[in-house]
C-alpha cells in the first residue's frame, strides 16, 4: 500500500461518515450544556469550543510522532499544516454560525 492510498482512505471513510451522521442529526434539537459524545448533537457554540480544546491534543499527537520518528519530518509537516488549516476553517465557521444563530434567535 502507498503513502497516498494510507491518506486518502482515511478521508473518504471520514466524508461519508460526516455525512451520514449530520443528516441524522440535522433537525434534532442540540446540546449547548453538559458534555456531550457525539459532535454532531452539539450547538454551533459548542462545537467551536470542542475544536479548541481539542487542537491542542493534535499538537501534541503530532510531537509524539516526530519524536518517534514513524513519519518523515517532510509528510509530517505537510499533515500538520492541513490539520492547522482544517483546524481553522471549522473553527471560524462554527463561530460564524453560532453568530448566526444568536443574531436570528
Amino acid at each position: 500500500m502507498d503513502i497516498i492510498q494510507l491518506t486518502i482512505m482515511p478521508i473518504v471513510v471520514a466524508l461519508i461518515v460526516t455525512f451520514i451522521f449530520t443528516n441524522i442529526y440535522k433537525n434534532k434539537e442540540k446540546v449547548d450544556r453538559g458534555f456531550t459524545f457525539n459532535y454532531f448533537g452539539l450547538s454551533y457554540r459548542r462545537k467551536m469550543i470542542r475544536t479548541l480544546y481539542t487542537f491542542p491534543i493534535l499538537i501534541v499527537a503530532f510531537v509524539s510522532l516526530y519524536a518517534a520518528s514513524l513519519l518523515s519530518f517532510r509528510y509530517l509537516l505537510f499533515l500538520l499544516l492541513m490539520t492547522v488549516i482544517g483546524f481553522s476553517i471549522q473553527f471560524f465557521y462554527n463561530y460564524k454560525r453560532w453568530r448566526q444563530h444568536e443574531s436570528s434567535v
